[in-house]
């Protein structure tokens, strides 16, 4: 999955104590729009599980944006640029896995080409129900959602 190798490798740059740190500040309300991750959840999370909690709840593009709000706060500038700068790697490298991200309007970010299925990702355990499409995938799509 896109970003997750860079932000595991940015997590394990961290020494127990500064992990533990980080994972206090993803537990708070940090970024607009963005939900804080339950600190049940963080409590015992590893590196890894840590890491599938950030892409899991937030998507690759936002999840970075969060782990860099965190790392920046925390006054670890050397790994926000890392972190930065393998995630802008990584994206020119796979445009084929470049898309919106999640709940971004239609005809946002880089298409992801045709016959590459979209991802949905809901946050804090939501459920998503998404409509079957037949036919033709050309022309603009709108969808309308409602609490």
């Amino acid at each position: 999955m896109l970003g997750a190798q860079v932000l595991l490798e940015a997590l394990e740059d961290l020494e127990n104590d500064n992990f533990q740190t980080l994972k206090w500040y993803l537990s708070q309300r940090l970024v607009d729009g963005c939900r804080p991750i339950a600190r049940c959840h963080l409590e015992n999370a590893t590196r890894t599980e840590t890491t599938r909690l950030l892409l899991s709840n937030y998507g690759p593009d936002t999840a970075v944006k969060v782990c860099v709000d965190v790392l920046t706060r925390m006054n670890r500038n050397n790994s926000v640029q890392e972190l930065q700068q393998a995630y802008a790697a990584e994206k020119a490298s796979r445009p084929d896995l470049v898309g919106p991200a999640p709940g971004a309007p239609a005809g946002s970010g880089t298409p992801a080409g045709p016959g590459v299925p979209a991802s949905l990702i809901a946050q804090g355990g939501s459920v998503i129900v998404a409509p079957t499409m037949s036919g033709g995938s050309a022309g603009t799509w709108n969808f309308n959602i409602y609490k």
